[in-house]
C-alpha cells in the first residue's frame, strides 16, 4: 500500500512517507481510528505530514482502506485509478526503481499528466523539460505506461477535422481523402483508407453518391474544362483570382474551390516553386558550340582570351582561379521583376505570360556578350513597362494574377497616348534590333505573343558574334551598341 499511496502524494511528501513501510502493521479497526485518521487526513495540507504518519502508523492497514469511502482525500486516487482502466499500466506496475533519471522524471510528471499524451507526445515532452536525457521514442513506448493509443489519438484528431468541414456527406470517400485538413490528418497519424472509412462509418457520416464539388459548377452554369484548362496554363493563380477570371464563382467559398482544385489535380503551384523550373539556364545546342575545341587547341571557345575573364572565388581552401566565359545564352523573355518602376510594379515578367506561350522559351535561344545581355535586360524591362501601360490604356490589366478586361475603350478616345507609348516602343525595338536580340512578350488583347527586335532567324550565330567581338564592333564591356541615354528613355521624349 506504501508504494501505492506514495505514488499519488505529491513529491515533497515522499520522502517521508517512504519510512512508513516500517511502521505498518495490521490493527483491529476501530471508530477512534478511523476517526484520527480522518482528522490527520483532513490536516494535510494545513500542519504537513506528521499527524499522518502519527496516525497512519497504528491504523494505515485497515483504517485507510474504510476512510477511503468517504474521505474527499481520495477522489484523485479514485480518479487516476479509472483512467487506468484503457489498458495501459500505471507507474507503480512499471517502475520498481524511481532513482534513476528518467523514472525521477516520469514520477515527477505522474499518472494524470501522462494519461492524456500519446507515447510520441510524452517522449516529446521530456525531451523538452529534460534535453540532457536525450530520451528515445521506443524507449518510452517500451514501457507500455498509461498514454493515449496513437490510433485512439487519430480517431480523435479525424473527428475533430470532420466537425471543421463544412457538411462533409456531401463528398465521397475519395475526395474527403483529398481535403488538405484530412491529408494532414493521415500523415500525421499514419492512418490507412481502410481505417478512415471504419472511422468515418463511426462518426455516421453516409457517403454521397454524387458530390457537391463538381455539382456546384454545374448550378452556375460554367464550363468545368474550360476552368480546369486554364489553370492547367496558369498554375500560380490564387482561388481568388480564378473568381476574377470566371466571375460567376464570385459568391463561391474559397475553400470550397480549393477542394474542387484538389478533386481536379490543378492545386496552386506557387510562383517561386513554378519559377525554378520555368526556363533553363542552358540550351544544349548553344551549349555544345562554347563548348567545342578547335582542331590544334586544347581550350574550348568560351574560354578563349579574348571572350572569357579569370575570377577568384574564396572557398574554404582558399582562393580558387576560375575561368569564366563572357558570352551568355539569351531567352527571349527572363524572369524576374521590375523593381525600379516609376509607374507600374511588376512583380515577374514570366508570371505575366501564359504558360503555354513559354514551352517554346524554357531554353535559351541566342548569344550575346555578357555586357550585351545587361543591357537586353534594361530594354526589355522599359519595353515590358510601356507595353503594360498600352494594353492598360486599351482597357486590360494584369489582375490578381491574371490578365483581364477590365473596361471598354474606343481606341480614337485614347489615339493620342497610345501614338505616344507606340512611338516609345518602335524605339526599344530599334534597341533590340542594334543589339541583334529580341523580347518576346503576351499580347492580352489579341491572345498570342509578340516578338519584338531582330527575327531569331536573323540573329547572327556565335561566330559571327565572336567575329565582332574582335573585330570591336561589339564589346564585352560598357553596354556593346547600346547607350545608356536609350535605356533610361522615358515616355516625355516623345
Amino acid at each position: 500500500m506504501s508504494k501505492g499511496l506514495e505514488y499519488f502524494i505529491p513529491p515533497e511528501l515522499r520522502p517521508a512517507l517512504s519510512s512508513l513501510s516500517k511502521l505498518f502493521k495490521p490493527t483491529p479497526y476501530t471508530s477512534t481510528a478511523t476517526k484520527d485518521l480522518l482528522t490527520s487526513a483532513a490536516n494535510i495540507n494545513k500542519t504537513g505530514v506528521k499527524p499522518l504518519i502519527d496516525s497512519t502508523g497504528r491504523f494505515l492497514s485497515t483504517g485507510l482502506i474504510q476512510a477511503m469511502e468517504t474521505n474527499p482525500v481520495t477522489q484523485p486516487i479514485a480518479k487516476i485509478s479509472k483512467v487506468g482502466m484503457r489498458g495501459g499500466r500505471l507507474l507503480d506496475d512499471v517502475i520498481k526503481n524511481y532513482t534513476t533519471p528518467l523514472n525521477k522524471v516520469l514520477a515527477e510528471i505522474g499518472d494524470e499528466k501522462i494519461a492524456t499524451m500519446t507515447n510520441r507526445e510524452l517522449t516529446d515532452y521530456i525531451n523538452k523539460i529534460r534535453p540532457d536525457l536525450n530520451i528515445k521514442f521506443n524507449t518510452i513506448s517500451q514501457k507500455k505506461l498509461n498514454t493515449i493509443s496513437e490510433k485512439g489519438l487519430g480517431k480523435e484528431k479525424l473527428k475533430e477535422a470532420f466537425e471543421s468541414i463544412d457538411n462533409p456527406e456531401q463528398y465521397s470517400v475519395e475526395e474527403l481523402l483529398e481535403l488538405p485538413i484530412i491529408k494532414k490528418v493521415m500523415k500525421e497519424t499514419n492512418m490507412n483508407k481502410n481505417l478512415f472509412t471504419k472511422y468515418k462509418s463511426d462518426f455516421k457520416i453516409k457517403q454521397s453518391k454524387k458530390s457537391n464539388v463538381t455539382n456546384f459548377m454545374d448550378k452556375l452554369e460554367i464550363n468545368q474544362d474550360e476552368v480546369i484548362n486554364f489553370i492547367k496554363e496558369n498554375p500560380t493563380i490564387t482561388n481568388k483570382q480564378i473568381k476574377v477570371q470566371f466571375p460567376k464563382l464570385e459568391n463561391v467559398s474559397i475553400s470550397t474551390i480549393d477542394n474542387w482544385r484538389a478533386k481536379n489535380k490543378v492545386t496552386r503551384i506557387p510562383i517561386k516553386k513554378l519559377n525554378k523550373t520555368v526556363l533553363e539556364k542552358n540550351n544544349p545546342k548553344l551549349q555544345s558550340q562554347l563548348d567545342f575545341v578547335p582542331d590544334g587547341s586544347k581550350t574550348p571557345i568560351k574560354h578563349k582570351d579574348a571572350f572569357s575573364e579569370i575570377v577568384t572565388i574564396n572557398k574554404k581552401t582558399g582562393p580558387l582561379d576560375m575561368v569564366r566565359t563572357k558570352i551568355v545564352q539569351a531567352h527571349g523573355i527572363g524572369e524576374g521583376g521590375i523593381s525600379n518602376a516609376s509607374e507600374e510594379i511588376i512583380k515577374s515578367k514570366v508570371a505575366m505570360i501564359p504558360q503555354k506561350f513559354l514551352k517554346e522559351e524554357k531554353f535559351p535561344q541566342f548569344f550575346l556578350t555578357k555586357s550585351g545581355n545587361t543591357a537586353h535586360r534594361a530594354i526589355e524591362n522599359n519595353l515590358v513597362l510601356a507595353l503594360v501601360k498600352k494594353y492598360k490604356t486599351l482597357g486590360y490589366e494584369f489582375v490578381d494574377g491574371a490578365w483581364k478586361q477590365t473596361k471598354k475603350v474606343n481606341a480614337k478616345d485614347v489615339n493620342k497616348e497610345l501614338r505616344g507609348l507606340q512611338n516609345e516602343i518602335i524605339g526599344y525595338q530599334d534597341d533590340l534590333n542594334k543589339l541583334d536580340a529580341y523580347t518576346l512578350f503576351y499580347n492580352p488583347v489579341k491572345d498570342k505573343m509578340v516578338t519584338h527586335g531582330k527575327p531569331l532567324s536573323e540573329i547572327p550565330g556565335l561566330g559571327n558574334l565572336l567575329n565582332k567581338v574582335q573585330s570591336g564592333e561589339k564589346k564585352l564591356r560598357y553596354g556593346g551598341l547600346v547607350g545608356i541615354d536609350r535605356m533610361t528613355r522615358s515616355l516625355r521624349e516623345f
